[in-house]
């Protein structure tokens, strides 16, 4: 890692002077905004020893839990607060969902517009993890300020800075994910003591979906930034955890320039890649509505998250793109395709079964998903190759589509005959061969052969509609299913019908 000095140590009570446009700094590249910005100490350090004495003394310590909301939207402002550890989300409710504004950390001042002009809260803040603040009343703080007059420019320059930061290049969606996540990301980092010496990480206890929130792209596309600076040995992170190893590559990011940089190339661009694409079944139907397509998109991803991580397939190493009904997964080549299979499909089938199980009709799950195997390139629009399209065509395959329907299945996967030859025939685990049958697919240019598996089948002749739809009673014997004989039924990740009837 390259060795940071860290951010300036600032003097206690020096007032940082105006940059930007103020200063005429108007084509500083996105490197040195980042930095300038980083630079500029924070309120508490800011104060002299004797302004934080005082301060402290009017204030009363707090200690907020994690997820604690301390202060909401549009209610009166009662109080200000200067955060001594941890961190919180100042975020603001739209129409689409959550929109988090800022990501405030040690030293900073929460609240501080309330002592101004502005007597109700204009946005809600959050803890992202256990924070330990001094909290005072607006009257408190008011009164300190009259005490120590210097504090006002102080606190005016916070206001000043907070009403003009940058938040850099806006535009795009995949491509400039990576772009709006390091600058912000940096300036946290840089501000941070710790982050300076060489060796040194920081760790910022955020989720991918708030991530998306602040920089304003989809989650997808917050995982495939993750993804590539994983690889690249820049980031480690967890469901609700980032950790910057490498700040020199974000700086590189940011570029000294200040013009994007081309998106980093995976190390597994042009290598031979499992490909598994999956599609929700009539997701257009009727009988959804937008909101239970969120649900049904929002269930899929974390279906399948549990299936691979279940699996011991790293979800956060593979690259992802949302199709809106669907998604499309390339893991790495360093993952054997007979991870995909054996235990993935006997775990994506038991969540499936599970989920379908308690889910309400317009919200049920029926998915497809195709596997193959070959060589993925990977460019700013995303990933592409042969490879990708012939699993594009078997997903699409009418056989698939038709059994999935006529049986109700929860699970209706198809592989290549490569896959089949040189993984599912050899019968590893969980995996019977036996159950596959092999299926030519004709789907526009492409005449493949493959080979179809259903799971959770519960009839051989049912409505033209997928079961979660159009629910149809299923005829059962009236004294139950009689057996002659032993009868053994053994394993609970068997795929397919479990039922066996004998005369």
């Amino acid at each position: 890692m390259t060795a940071y000095s860290g951010p300036a140590a600032d003097a206690p009570g020096s007032v940082p002077p105006l940059r930007g446009a103020e200063s005429g700094e108007l084509n500083s590249s996105g490197f040195e905004r980042v930095r300038d910005r980083a630079h500029r100490p924070g309120f508490w350090s800011s104060l002299t020893q004797e302004e934080q004495h005082a301060l402290a003394a009017s204030a009363r310590g707090d200690t907020f839990g994690a997820s604690t909301t301390i202060c909401r939207e549009n209610e009166a402002a009662r109080h200000v607060l200067v955060i001594r550890s941890g961190w919180v989300k100042v975020c603001v409710e739209k129409a689409a969902g959550e929109r988090i504004l800022a990501v405030r950390g040690p030293g900073d001042l929460v609240g501080e517009r309330a002592v101004l002009l502005v007597r109700y809260r204009s946005a809600t803040v959050i803890t992202l993890d256990t924070v330990q603040a001094l909290l005072l009343t607006t009257e408190a703080f008011a009164a300190f300020l009259e005490d120590h007059p210097r504090v006002l420019a102080v606190l005016e320059r916070e206001v000043y800075n907070r009403l003009t930061e940058d938040r850099g290049p806006l535009t795009g969606e995949t491509a400039d994910a990576e772009q709006r996540m390091a600058p912000l990301i940096l300036e946290l980092a840089l501000r941070q003591s710790s982050a300076g010496p060489s060796g040194q990480t920081f760790t910022l206890p955020i989720s991918h979906q708030e991530l998306a929130d602040w920089v304003d792209v989809s989650v997808e596309a917050v995982g495939r930034a993750l993804t590539l600076w994983h690889e690249q040995g820049m980031v480690r992170s967890s469901p609700n955890r980032l950790t910057v190893l490498d700040l020199a590559g974000l700086e590189r990011i940011c570029g000294r320039d200040g013009r994007p940089q081309s998106p980093s190339v995976p190390s597994w661009a042009g290598h031979n890649c499992s490909i598994l694409l999956v599609d929700v079944a009539a997701f257009g139907d009727t009988g959804r509505d937008d909101d239970d397509r969120r649900v049904v998109v929002h269930n899929m991803y974390e279906i399948l998250r549990h299936a691979f991580d279940a699996s011991d397939v790293p979800w956060e190493q593979c690259h992802r793109e949302d199709r809106g009904d669907g998604a499309l997964i390339v893991v790495p080549p360093g993952i054997p395709t007979i991870s995909v299979v054996d235990p993935l499909l006997a775990w994506l089938a038991a969540a499936l079964r599970r989920y379908n199980h308690q889910a309400s009709a317009p919200v049920r799950i029926q998915l497809r998903a195709a596997l193959h195997v070959g060589s993925v390139t990977s460019g700013p629009q995303g990933v592409s190759g042969e490879a990708i399209i012939q699993a594009a065509r078997l997903l699409e395959a009418p056989v698939l589509k038709e059994r999935l329907s006529e049986t109700g299945a929860d699970l209706g996967f198809i592989a290549s005959s490569f896959v089949y030859d040189n993984v599912i025939k050899h019968g590893p685990g969980y995996v019977d061969p036996v159950t596959y049958q092999q299926v030519e697919v004709q789907v526009k240019e492409s005449k493949l052969n493959a080979w179809m598996h259903l799971a959770g089948a519960i009839t051989e002749a049912g409505p033209s509609r997928p079961r979660a739809l159009e629910p149809q009673p299923v005829e059962r014997p009236q004294a139950g299913a009689v057996f002659s004989g032993e009868v053994h039924v053994q394993g609970d990740f068997v795929l397919g019908n479990k039922i066996e009837y004998r005369s």
